[in-house]
């Protein structure tokens, strides 16, 4: 009798409008609980790498290289920050140094002249970080992100702008690209180790035009749970060797949520 009594106590409230808060104790609730507890969010600011004195990192020469047919000697780098993990290979020639993947800079310069291409290269357009001081600057065909956490993380997205040297490009063509005309894109994608992927366009002359010159949001939380990331690029300016557009964005303050 005294639980019916209960029971109809709680149907008069509900009745008359007063809220009826009914808790349940199962185990299910409890691990929720705990997991919600234990999800951390972290950014990655790219802020730990030491520089040269003009303002950038583009690898190094660290331990035994591989040499190529063109005379060149490749190193592979890394920057590491939390979970994460970003390659880079370093390479020296009689031509110089070059590096694809991940490089890293602190440049407040936002011009660009193919005279001064290895140091350029590290140029964005805002002139700064989207915060703090330091961004990465993305080159080339599968840069890759690798997850230390053997669980994964899920990427919430990360802010881009432009190259210096990629506006430059499109904006008035240099000796190995052609400048932008109606129709003409620069494409970045950025696949997850699932299968699932989201594209964006630094350069899109499809309809109107659009060239980033300024931070902006990328969206990645459609991915779910990743263990890699790799970034390819692809456009309308091609020729036999591949892309003519120089294959380049900036990143910064990349987000992810680890249990």
């Amino acid at each position: 009798m005294e639980t019916k009594s209960i029971l109809k106590s709680l149907m008069v409230l509900a009745l008359i409008g007063v809220p009826v808060l009914i808790t349940s104790c199962s185990d299910d609730d409890k691990d929720s609980a705990v997991i919600d507890d234990k999800i951390k969010t972290e950014v990655i600011s790219f802020e730990n790498q030491k520089l040269n004195e003009q303002g950038f990192w583009m690898g190094e020469e660290n331990g035994t290289g591989v040499s190529d047919e063109w005379g060149g000697t490749t190193y592979i780098c890394s920057y590491a920050e939390k979970d994460l993990s970003f390659n880079t290979s370093y390479t020296v020639s009689s031509y110089g140094f070059s590096f694809m993947g991940f490089g890293i800079s602190n440049r407040t310069a936002t011009g660009f002249s193919a005279t001064n291409l290895t140091i350029d290269q590290f140029n964005n357009v805002t002139g700064k970080a989207h915060d703090g001081k330091q961004f990465a600057v993305v080159y080339g065909q599968a840069a890759t992100i690798t997850v230390s956490n053997t669980k994964g993380v899920n990427v919430k997205g990360f802010f881009f702008t432009n190259s210096s040297y990629l506006v430059n490009s499109v904006e008035n063509g240099d000796s190995y690209a052609k400048k932008f005309e109606t129709g003409d894109y620069l494409k970045v994608t950025v696949t997850a180790d699932n299968g699932k992927s989201v594209d964006f366009y630094p350069a899109d002359y499809r309809t109107g035009v659009t060239v980033v010159k300024d931070w902006k949001w990328l969206d990645l939380s459609s991915l779910g749970r990743v263990k890699v990331l790799t970034f390819t690029f692809d456009g309308t300016d091609k020729g036999s060797w591949g892309l003519n557009t120089p294959s380049y964005v900036c990143i910064d303050d990349l987000t992810y949520e680890v249990e």
